[in-house]
């Protein structure tokens, strides 16, 4: 039965979604579809999960069997990866102030981010930002409670008091509703293992997609398991992820290279090539999004001179329907850190016509305060947004 007593009390907080606006993606699954389920809120039907499926606030994702692996991206087309071990239960939900919100109802979850994500699982929500970590659930029904594990970066967790509790990197903690239950501790070995596991499952089951060729697929998972360890253990380590990143240009996954890249500012040609990293090659490989990021972070002057007029292209795709076309370019500006006043206005825009007033309201704010700095919007522009900012508050 869909709506357990540990369910009801999550829901119920949330408000219900104002449109069918995609919040994630599947991107990944192994061994196959068969191992997942999709039970949607407005039908209540339960249909096979798979690579590409698109899931809106509200919808029930489960894996029922030992050993299966599962990844989805949230929000959908970002770089936010939340890799799932089965079995598991999850909840997508609405987003928290434009950031993607997931309640995890059983199972684990690790998460890679590179920007805002918000995790609860046991009823303790945690939130951070470009980030690696992972939350297990311990126990069983409303008695379950999580294990925040902390890879990289740092997690804050969320208390019922009001209480904001910041956890480092090479730290687990064990919560409930209050708050800890234990002190901090250092990452378990087998918990590095256990994660770098997850991610190895799903990185072949991507190469595989891609058409790399895999001869022997246990040396090849024993390698990846091998460097995600290290990096997790070391996230810093420049030589550790420059290593695991050319493993993953090998087999073609390239996209999770560039994460990896990213997290150690190997962001020019030179440094790319200083650990043997070719940097067209690595640019080939990626999706279009990330092939704008990569050009916005690696090889600036090119971004520059590719961007003129691409927000006038951008509003001109949204005045004729074409929303989801423009966010692809606005949203990659906005993750690599290029966007003008323009770009948010735009998003404002288009997630208006996506009847989403949250996060048309929230780029609507950073739109006129970052005008404020660069003075890229007209007065036209500036009154319009102010105008739908007024209607959205009310």
């Amino acid at each position: 039965m869909r709506y357990t007593s540990m369910l009801v009390p999550l829901l119920c907080v949330t408000a219900a979604p104002t449109s069918a606006t995609a919040q994630a993606r599947i991107e990944a699954l192994e061994p196959d579809a068969s191992s997942f389920r999709v039970e949607r809120l407005a039908s209540f039907i339960a249909e096979p999960a798979d690579t590409g499926m698109e899931l809106l606030p509200g919808d029930l994702l489960t894996g029922s069997a030992s050993g299966t692996a599962l990844e989805l991206n949230c929000p959908a087309g970002s770089n936010n990866s939340y890799r799932l071990e089965g079995p598991f239960r999850m909840l997508i939900d609405a987003p928290r102030e434009g950031v993607c919100h997931v309640n995890l109802l059983g199972g684990g979850v690790d998460v890679l981010a590179e920007s805002g994500t918000s995790v609860t699982a046991g009823g303790v929500e945690m939130g951070s930002v470009t980030t690696q970590y992972a939350v297990r659930l311990e126990g069983s029904g409303a008695a379950a409670t999580p294990k925040l594990i902390v890879y990289d970066g740092a997690v804050v967790v969320s208390t019922v008091q009001g209480r904001k509790l910041p956890l480092g990197a090479g730290l687990a903690l064990r919560l409930d509703r209050a708050g800890p239950t234990s002190e901090p501790q250092a990452v378990a070995p087998e918990e590095y293992r256990r994660s770098a596991a997850i991610y190895s499952r799903l990185d072949i089951a991507k190469a595989s997609k891609a058409g790399a060729q895999i001869s022997d697929s246990t040396a090849v998972m024993n390698q990846f398991t091998t460097l995600h360890a290290e990096v997790l253990k070391n996230p810093a380590d420049t030589a550790k992820r420059a290593e695991l990143a050319r493993y993953q240009i090998q087999y073609k996954i390239n996209n999770e290279a560039l994460y990896n890249l990213r997290r150690v500012d190997l962001t020019t040609e030179q440094k790319l090539q200083r650990y043997d990293i070719d940097p067209a090659t690595l640019q080939r490989g990626l999706t279009q999004a990330n092939r704008d990021l990569y050009i916005a972070r690696v090889r600036p002057d090119a971004f520059k001179a590719a961007a003129v007029s691409t927000t006038d292209t951008d509003l001109e795709l949204i005045a004729a329907g074409k929303v989801d076309e423009a966010l692809k370019s606005l949203l990659a500006r906005a993750e690599a850190g290029t966007a003008t006043s323009r770009d948010y206005y735009a998003l404002s825009k288009a997630y208006l016509e996506l009847k989403d007033v949250r996060l048309s309201a929230a780029y609507g704010e950073r739109a006129l305060k970052l005008n404020a700095e660069d003075g890229k919007l007209s007065e036209a522009e500036q009154r319009e947004q102010r105008e739908v900012l007024a209607r959205i508050r009310g």
